[in-house]
């Protein structure tokens, strides 16, 4: 069975954000129904400690970022709340969503949103935090804080121009508008779409494909492929991190079971 670590004394049922992980697979649940998932100030602080959880235990190769929910994966800040906050408080409220949702983009593991539902304003912007995300074809998609007159505050247009480029992110900015998961494939903002009863395998497969790699080039191929949508990187540091690969214990581990024909063990070192 997993084990689950809660950050709250409150029952499983009413705790907003938990975290569980079997094997080397860990679960970051979004777990507010009665508001389709919508994202308090208090979810951030449970995200956060979800983050800092996982990232202190060093077993784990792939998290899984999900709701609980099958008609949201999220619809994005919690308005009642939020809007509550004005200058100085709203410039912190941002700041602090976007710490932790940068923490969540700087794990040392790959990261996968499975969204099945509307991923909306933070929502989507939480989903962009992630490495890849893979959705149901009844997702749908949108920043619709044009439409309030309100901005996207944590971190989403630093991750969505890369992803959809300039023209492709100012159309959904300007338009407010809500895409449906084949247009989101087609532009890039997606990795792949599903049928909702395929969603789970499609995501377990994934999982099990990264968990078969070394997790050392996994982790600084990561930080490249990151860097590398915000300044230029030298092929000169490519080829350094490849040098330092042939180095570690998983690399020579990798290689004698390719010449012996098994499965390799890997061990992280």
């Amino acid at each position: 069975m997993p084990t689950v670590t809660q950050w709250s004394r409150r029952q499983m049922t009413d705790v907003d954000v938990v975290w569980e992980s079997e094997g080397r697979v860990a679960r970051i649940r979004l777990n507010r129904l009665a508001k389709l998932t919508a994202i308090s100030r208090e979810m951030i602080e449970e995200l956060a400690s979800a983050v800092a959880d996982i990232s202190l235990t060093p077993t784990l190769r792939v998290v899984l970022v999900t709701s609980t929910s099958e008609r949201a994966f999220s619809v994005g800040a919690d308005l009642h709340e939020w809007n509550t906050a004005e200058g100085l408080a709203a410039y912190r409220a941002c700041v602090r969503g976007q710490a932790v949702f940068d923490d969540l983009a700087r794990l040392g593991v790959p990261t996968i949103a499975v969204i099945d539902g509307v991923a909306l304003g933070g929502g989507l912007e939480l989903a962009l935090a992630c490495d890849l995300r893979i959705a149901s074809n009844r997702a749908t998609f949108g920043f619709p804080e044009a439409k309030l007159a309100g901005g996207v505050g944590w971190g989403g247009l630093s991750r969505l121009v890369p992803l959809v480029g300039s023209a492709r992110a100012k159309d959904l900015i300007f338009t407010g508008r809500t895409i449906n998961a084949v247009e989101a494939l087609a532009i890039g903002l997606l990795t792949s779409v599903h049928d909702p009863e395929q969603l789970a395998d499609a995501v377990a497969d994934v999982a099990r494909q990264i968990i078969a790699n070394g997790p050392i080039p996994l982790q600084i191929g990561k930080q490249i492929i990151d860097a590398l949508g915000r300044v230029p990187v030298p092929g000169l540091m490519e080829a350094i991190s490849g040098a330092v690969f042939t180095e570690t214990a998983d690399a020579r581990e990798g290689k004698a079971a390719f010449i012996e024909r098994r499965q390799p063990t890997f061990r992280n070192s």
